[in-house]
């Protein structure tokens, strides 16, 4: 009976403990399905303000499957020429949808509208997760060239406290957001194509916010472009997963502690 009780109570301390590693398969998603990098035909996107090439914001859509704040966002990203500094000092958006234009004239694609919610990471609150070693180039869309290359595809973790997290709703489509900023630094990052389609292309845009930490709710921004493989031709869709908020996860977990428990005390011995 005393060992029921010191399981219950560790099963327990998980509602309080927040998450810190990082992501994997079996920590399930609070979106369409994840969208894993691209190890086969893939490469990375630049995604940095303030570079030789310009300022680029990259934005990919997703939908909600479960209604609540957006606690925890993952990505996969990578740095031209292997340059890590070793931290991620970037904003992060969620963007309203705006459905493609059925007439066929341009822009005809779905893309990013309204800015519903914006958040600076830097330091600490980016957790640097697993590193996967592959060799893949490095893609500007603009001039729709490779800039170089890169052999390290690093996943990035945010956290985000509820009192600052985006509220979503399910079965709606929404656009998440990133770009590196680049004040002090010139180490360019990219986001990682994923092997996952989903909807929509992802977009690209040239953009260099005048006030940080970024866009202002309700700011819309025009001329978005799709992002398309310069190789295969192909739409390319970005790397990230958006996942339960701990709670619910150990929520499950502590409910799966108990009836097991339960199971096991009813059992005839």
């Amino acid at each position: 009976m005393k060992m029921r009780v010191v399981l219950v109570a560790a099963l327990a301390a998980m509602l309080v403990t927040p998450a810190v590693a990082d992501w994997t398969p079996n920590d399930g998603h609070k979106m369409h399905y994840p969208q894993l990098p691209d190890l086969d035909n893939g490469m990375n996107i630049l995604c940095t303000e303030r570079t030789p090439w310009g300022s680029k914001l990259l934005a990919d859509d997703f939908m909600c499957m479960s209604t609540g704040p957006i606690l925890d966002i993952h990505i996969w990203g990578s740095w031209l020429n292997d340059d890590d500094p070793g931290f991620l000092d970037v904003d992060l958006y969620i963007f309203k949808n705006i459905p493609a234009d059925p007439s066929g004239q341009e822009p005809w694609w779905s893309r990013p509208g309204h800015v519903l919610w914006s958040r600076h990471f830097s330091g600490a609150e980016v957790v640097i997760g697993e590193v996967i070693q592959n060799q893949e180039p490095f893609y500007d869309p603009n001039e729709n060239m490779i800039i170089g290359s890169d052999t390290k595809i690093v996943q990035y973790n945010f956290f985000i406290p509820e009192a600052d997290a985006f509220y979503q709703y399910e079965n709606e489509i929404y656009w998440l957001g990133v770009q590196k900023r680049n004040d002090f630094e010139n180490n360019i990052f990219g986001w990682k194509s994923s092997k996952d389609h989903w909807e929509d292309d992802a977009v690209y845009i040239d953009f260099l916010p005048d006030n940080k930490p970024g866009l202002e709710p309700c700011n819309v921004l025009e001329g978005w472009r799709p992002l398309i493989h310069p190789e295969t031709g192909e739409t390319i869709d970005l790397s990230f997963v958006i996942t339960p908020e701990p709670t619910t996860l150990a929520l499950a977990a502590l409910g799966s502690g108990v009836l097991l428990l339960l199971r096991r005390r009813r059992l005839p011995r």
